[in-house]
């Protein structure tokens, strides 16, 4: 039976001459330009019969599909609106409502709450959601998460979320140092991984098998343990031993400059590594004898000012630092790019040079 609190996706009105320009124009000019006209639906209107039947449709349901999913993915916030409109656009839209999950813990004031153009989901919205549909629900949409601000949520709701997208590719979890939780270690199609460098070092040696067997991209945010010390002041093998448990990397990431030599030679002596990150906010000036001087897969990439819109854009499918490094070690390849030069600013000014 249909749910009848979802109004009727009322027939739109349209110029069926001008309509033939929809091979040559996108569907979202044809609404500005009122070729294509939605009645407004009063929510205190009864509806009666059926009202959400392709029958009645004067629209092509492919065309209608894709002015829907084109309004969604330009505007994302207004997802939870639209798919109200009726069943089938609410079956066509929360696989973009839910394919990038920005989840805080922290008090959202308005339902409507975004970041960026994305949506953010309050820990308890996202417990609803799991309890009150099938099971695989999440697991089917979601293929990238962001966890942030953990503080008000409860340790095993943050794991209930994680275990409810076990299929995401793409993880980014700005936690305190502790160990991996199991949710995320079981999440065998993982393809990008962003964590504390106190949470690797935490992660118990005895899980025999390899972490992540597709996991290609690691992201390492330095961290400061409990006796102070940053996690990249401590010998090579404390981080480093435990990088080859994931066998398919190829691509690493510092969001700082690690001075620790011994380190930066273990990072420069793995091949299997295609691309060397270091993430900073100001250039580097590398020293004579840093194994990184002629290393032709390093770079320094100036930071995002917020590092959460990087991984929103990279998570869909824009130009995060990843890209940035991907293009610029290319560029030098190819010699657009002086060979000896290793620092790609952002689009705003360096500050000052620091030297490592």
């Amino acid at each position: 039976m249909e749910d009848p609190r979802l109004p009727h996706c009322r027939t739109p009105t349209v110029n069926h001459t001008s309509l033939k320009l929809y091979h040559f124009t996108a569907p979202l000019t044809l609404l500005r330009a009122g070729l294509i006209r939605f009645p407004t639906v009063e929510p205190s209107r009864e509806i009666s019969g059926p009202y959400d039947s392709l029958a009645d449709a004067k629209l092509p349901p492919d065309l209608e599909r894709l002015i829907f999913e084109t309004a969604a993915r330009l505007h994302p916030t207004i997802i939870p609106k639209l798919v109200l409109v009726a069943w089938r656009v609410k079956n066509w839209l929360e696989p973009v409502l839910y394919r990038v999950l920005f989840v805080t813990s922290s008090q959202i004031l308005h339902p409507m709450h975004q970041f960026n153009g994305f949506h953010v989901f309050n820990v308890d919205i996202l417990l609803i959601a799991i309890d009150t549909n099938p099971p695989g629900f999440l697991r089917r949409l979601v293929r990238s998460v962001l966890i942030e601000d953990t503080t008000r949520s409860k340790p095993f709701e943050i794991q209930t979320v994680l275990a409810a997208c076990g299929d995401a590719t793409s993880v980014c979890m700005d936690f305190a140092p502790g160990p991996l939780l199991p949710e995320v270690a079981a999440m065998r199609s993982l393809c990008r991984l962003r964590i504390s460098a106190g949470t690797l070092l935490a992660t118990d040696s005895h899980i025999a098998r390899p972490l992540f067997p597709h996991l290609t991209h690691l992201e390492l945010l330095e961290a400061y343990l409990p006796n102070n010390r940053s996690s990249w002041a401590l010998d090579a093998d404390d981080v480093y031993i435990k990088l080859p448990r994931f066998p398919n990397l190829t691509h690493v990431a510092f969001n700082t400059a690690p001075h620790n030599a011994v380190f930066a030679k273990t990072v420069h002596d793995d091949r299997r590594l295609r691309c060397i990150v270091f993430l900073v906010s100001r250039p580097v000036v590398l020293g004579a004898a840093s194994p990184f001087l002629h290393d032709r897969r390093f770079i320094c990439v100036q930071q995002d000012p917020d590092p959460r819109a990087d991984w929103l854009r990279g998570a869909d499918g824009g130009e995060d630092f990843w890209k940035r490094a991907e293009a610029f070690i290319e560029a030098r390849h190819k010699g657009s790019i002086d060979p000896s030069e290793y620092n790609n600013p952002h689009p705003n000014l360096w500050d000052s040079v620091y030297t490592i």
